[in-house]
């Protein structure tokens, strides 16, 4: 990529961001350096409350920036929770200081591109503000210290009225939650600025609600805006990582007007396949009761009404018309940020790497995060997420089923154990009799999702039949939905003795169905492909062949799709690019009755589930 590494630089000249030319005492520039390297030192891998810390946070220094030819007087600190900032170019938090501002903001951050991901930053924010959320000013800047000139640092606005302002809301609080009982609600602005009465009466109302909210005393509509916080939720999934959406680094907005909170996207920074970490909204259990210790995510989820917004709002971001009207709007700002970056990165979108990352607080089920991506050169991971979401909110015939559990004809009254074979919680909507007589549920019946470890994925649903229909009648069928969701789903009602499980284990036929599988009869082999393969339906290989896999080949079993093999496997990775077998936690790897060892080598099996007759428990 030489030649274009140096167009990418020559490009660069045509661009002409702010200059900020930063002056500082010496002394005062050996202090933020001596706690730089004290932050290097004593870093414990966690947000915490240690010296080092405090330090970093309480330790501002007087300096002056000069910009075009206006020089104002600021105070600024080393910032961060973790090594990206304490490099050669350090991260520093900025306060204007004489009622003046900088590019419209009293307070903002100036750190270096990759510590929020080079563009990725950038397209979150300017994704929020497509979609109607408060989103940070976040640019690029070409900066000096002392006359030594810097790379390209990254400007990010920080939390104060004139952020609240810029996005044509009414100054109000801006807020952050903790999941510490004894102290839920800590308010971001200093008490000089809560002069007026309904910011006074406003940091009662926010602190009263959230505490009402994990008492289960209101729901989340009485505290949230949750149309906004629904919307939130779709674009962290749609970017593929949690970072942005954990309570510890969350602010919200409290309205003043409406008494509601709206989220503040902040701090997104990566770009991740969605199938490393799946949606948001799988494995929740919308019939558990909140309580004093629940973590946000459960609390919020557990709520129905934001539940089904959550799923609306997904559908309608997962639209890949939405995607491409967004990058369309954004193309010429784009290319001027480019060349701003490519002054000092023309590089930097052929790495397109971050390493992997350890972060166990953030999702204890996928400690070891692969690499992410860097935007624009990987756009197209966007459009996969996409993808990945719309087959999240399909159903099909594997999704659930009905079994007649009892009939009493003298009360006319039919019951149902109805299963749910998904990640996803199904609503029932109602019974289907002949004649298409539909029968509606008047309350809101929810099947708990498939999750390993749970045994009950179903509910026992009992109904007094009219007596105008056939209470014997062997044409029932269900109508279920995914909350959130307007189309419905029927599947027919069977009776016990009817009921026979669908084995894969007796199925034998060649899967020529899939385009990424090759197979030489003359050699008897069967080829899986190199490439990402997203599996929906069960695979089964026949006896008699040899099924193989090479590096390079990833997996992903989803919505119950198992790999069961009759012949042994060759599935030969390497250290640098190991086979991936991955599953939602719904499917698995068998191979069953083969003479032959399988050769296995390099290869990581990820959440597998042991193979389950469908409906059984």
């Amino acid at each position: 990529n030489s030649f274009q590494v140096i167009s990418n630089y020559l490009s660069s000249f045509k661009s002409s961001p702010a200059y900020f030319d930063i002056s500082i005492k010496d002394v005062n520039l050996k202090k933020l350096n001596y706690i730089k390297e004290l932050s290097k030192k004593h870093y414990i891998g966690i947000d915490s409350q240690d010296p080092i810390s405090l330090m970093r946070k309480k330790e501002w220094v007087p300096a002056k920036i000069n910009l075009e030819d206006k020089t104002y007087r600021v105070e600024m600190r080393i910032k961060g929770q973790s090594f990206d900032h304490w490099g050669q170019y350090g991260s520093y938090k900025v306060k204007v200081k004489d009622g003046e501002t900088i590019l419209g903001m009293k307070r903002f951050a100036l750190q270096h591109p990759q510590a929020r991901g080079f563009m990725n930053e950038w397209y979150f924010h300017k994704f929020l503000k497509f979609n109607g959320l408060i989103n940070l000013r976040y640019d690029f800047v070409s900066l000096s210290i002392n006359g030594e000139h810097q790379t390209v640092y990254a400007i990010e606005e920080n939390f104060e009225k004139r952020l609240i302002e810029n996005n044509n809301r009414k100054e109000g609080l801006i807020v952050r939650i903790n999941n510490k009982p004894h102290k839920r609600v800590n308010i971001q602005q200093p008490d000089s600025e809560l002069k007026a009465p309904y910011l006074k009466e406003g940091v009662k109302i926010v602190s009263k609600n959230i505490n009402s909210l994990y008492a289960g005393k209101l729901k989340v509509s009485d505290v949230f805006n949750i149309h906004d916080l629904a919307r939130f939720y779709a674009v962290i999934d749609l970017w593929g990582n949690r970072h942005a959406g954990q309570i510890k680094n969350m602010r919200f907005y409290f309205n003043p007007t409406t008494h509601l909170l709206e989220p503040i996207g902040y701090d997104q920074q990566i770009l991740f396949p969605l199938q490393h970490l799946n949606i948001l909204g799988l494995n929740r259990d919308l019939t558990s009761e909140p309580s004093e210790q629940v973590n946000f995510l459960d609390l919020i989820f557990n709520d129905f009404e934001f539940y089904s917004s959550y799923i609306s709002e997904l559908n309608r971001i997962a639209k890949k018309e939405l995607l491409s009207e967004f990058l369309i709007e954004i193309e010429n700002e784009k290319q001027e940020k480019l060349k701003t970056l490519y002054k000092s990165f023309p590089y930097f979108e052929y790495k397109s790497k971050y390493p992997s990352l350890y972060w166990i607080y953030q999702d204890i089920s996928h400690t070891r995060y692969p690499d992410s991506q860097w935007l624009p050169s990987d756009v197209g991971t966007l459009f996969d997420n996409q993808e990945y979401i719309n087959s999240s909110l399909r159903l099909n015939e594997k999704s659930s089923f009905a079994i007649l559990d009892e009939l009493d004809v003298d009360e006319r009254i039919l019951t149902l154990k109805v299963y749910n074979n998904e990640l996803i919680p199904l609503q029932v909507r109602g019974i289907i009799f002949q004649k298409n007589i539909f029968f509606e549920m008047k309350k809101n019946i929810i099947i708990e999702p498939k999750v390993m470890g749970k045994n009950k994925n179903y509910k026992l649903l009992s109904i007094k039949v009219p007596s105008e229909i056939d209470l014997l009648s062997n044409n029932i069928k269900i109508s279920l939905s995914i909350p959130g969701m307007d189309e419905n789903y029927d599947f027919n009602i069977l009776e016990q003795k009817e009921y026979i499980s669908e084995n894969l284990i007796n199925k034998t036929n060649i899967p020529l169905d899939f385009d990424f599988i090759k197979v030489d009869e003359n050699n008897k082999i069967i080829f899986i492909e190199k490439g990402r393969h997203v599996i929906d339906k069960s695979i089964v290989f026949p006896k008699g062949y040899l099924i193989k896999a090479t590096e390079g080949t990833s997996i992903q079993l989803i919505r119950g799709a198992n790999l069961i093999s009759y012949s042994p496997l060759s599935f030969i990775g390497n250290a640098e690019d190991p086979i991936v077998i991955s599953s939602d936690s719904t499917g698995g790897l068998v191979v069953l009755n083969t003479k032959v060892t399988s050769n296995i080598k390099y290869i990581e099996l990820k959440n597998l589930n042991s193979y389950l007759l469908p409906g059984s428990n």
